[in-house]
Order: structure tokens, then C-alpha cells, then sequence
């Protein structure tokens, strides 16, 4: 499914959801009514292409093993299957476009948060969804980075849902 989602081209909103994005959904008591849930929803029918490397699928699923996360899911019954960290890791391979970043960046004050931003170069990403701070601070007020003539979105699930429903990220006004 990725093989055809990368020959897809120009159609749908081009993001790459950083792992606490994911995280955050992972850990949701109200599923239904989470922003990367909507979101994830937006990329099973093509409306959003999310990009991921092999780096970033790495990262996400040692997170998703991580100690501290599976602690916080212990006791937890996930209220919707997708949040199962196994069955969402498949999901997020399956309906992802993977690309390996030829550009290699510095811009981060944390080190390994620069393998989104280089996502984002590579594929031409609209925006950057996240819940990192050290992502998030180098935003500015209108919630975008820019690196030369290269603009984007840097904002949390919720933030991107707006603007997607309101015609700027793809999506149309209601």
C-alpha cells in the first residue's frame, strides 16, 4: 500500500507525524476524539501522505516499547484497536510513504529531532505534526518554520485539524 501511495503524487496534504504525536494517540482515553486520530483516518482514505524513514520507524517503535509508555498502557484497554502499539506500528508502515533524506540538517536543539525536519525538506512536507517542544519552539507566531525558501507547519494534531477543516491544509471550509 505505501508503493501506492508514493506514485500518488501531488494529491493530499503532505505531513510527517512525529512520535509523540503518535504517542499521544497511543495513550488516548478518548480515541475517537483525537486530533491523530482524525488524522490517521485523513491518511487511510489519501487525503494526507505521511512521510517516514526507516530512522523514524525506527524511533517510533523502540518508543512505543519504551518502558515508561508501556507502563502508562498497563491496565489500559485500548478503546479502539488502532491503539494497540503493534497493530498502529503496522498501520503507520502501511499507509506512510518512506523516503531516506539525502539532506542531513542541524537545526534542532535536540539532536534526534532533526530527522523530521529533514523529512520535511525531502518530501516537500506541508507541515510537521508534533507535540515536541524542542520542534514546536522553532516555529514562529504563525506556527511555521522557515529554512531559506523552504516554509512549514510546525503544529500540534489539534492545530492541524483546524486548519485542515478550514480549507488551509487541504480538507475545504465548511
Amino acid at each position: 500500500m505505501a508503493e501506492n501511495r508514493e506514485t500518488a503524487g501531488e494529491y493530499g496534504v503532505k505531513v510527517v507525524i512525529g512520535t509523540s504525536a503518535w504517542i499521544s494517540f497511543l495513550l488516548s482515553k478518548n480515541p475517537e476524539k483525537n486530533a491523530v486520530a482524525f488524522i490517521l483516518g485523513l491518511m487511510m482514505e489519501g487525503a494526507v501522505l505521511n512521510y517516514v524513514s526507516k530512522e523514524a520507524i525506527e524511533e517510533i517503535k523502540r518508543k512505543f516499547a519504551h518502558p515508561k509508555i508501556m507502563g502508562l498502557r498497563s491496565g489500559f484497554l485500548p478503546r479502539n484497536n488502532f491503539q494497540d502499539p503493534a497493530v498502529l506500528l503496522r498501520l503507520i508502515k502501511e499507509t506512510s510513504v518512506f523516503i531516506e533524506p539525502k539532506i542531513r540538517v542541524a537545526l534542532c536543539r535536540d539532536e534526534s529531532d532533526n530527522k523530521w525536519l529533514e523529512l520535511a525538506f525531502e518530501s516537500g512536507a506541508d507541515a510537521i505534526i508534533t507535540y515536541d517542544r524542542d520542534l514546536l519552539d522553532m516555529r514562529n507566531d504563525k506556527k511555521r518554520l522557515q529554512v531559506g525558501d523552504f516554509q512549514v507547519y510546525v503544529i500540534r494534531g489539534m492545530e492541524f485539524v483546524q486548519l485542515y477543516r478550514e480549507g488551509i491544509l487541504g480538507g475545504t471550509k465548511s
